[in-house]
């Protein structure tokens, strides 16, 4: 009759022990839930600052090629640094030497 209780008495010890450790296998797999959750959102973040960077990219480089038309250009070469290109050395495609002793 001793050995019954000692046997109940052991299963309840197991089954609390059980109870134990999955308590702390539950709490960890919510963390890792969590922190999955917070990685997922952050890189949300990070995906959508590559983006709104990606486009000011973009609208950069068109303002750099509309800044640097040959118009523009060759009107501010003109006004700033009164240099004048004639139609003919553009058709011929003759190329400019600057020394560097004219640049000083």
């Amino acid at each position: 009759m001793n050995n019954k209780k000692d046997n109940s008495r052991i299963s309840i010890f197991y089954s609390l022990l059980m109870l134990f450790l999955l308590s702390g296998v539950i709490v960890f797999y919510i963390n890792n839930l969590i922190i999955v959750n917070n990685l997922i959102n952050t890189n949300s973040e990070i995906k959508e600052n590559i983006n709104k960077t990606i486009q000011s990219n973009y609208q950069f480089q068109i303002e750099i090629e509309k800044e640097t038309t040959f118009e523009k250009v060759r009107k501010i070469a003109e006004e700033k640094f009164n240099m004048k290109i004639s139609d003919s050395s553009a058709l011929n495609r003759s190329s400019l030497v600057i020394k560097k002793s004219d640049l000083n």
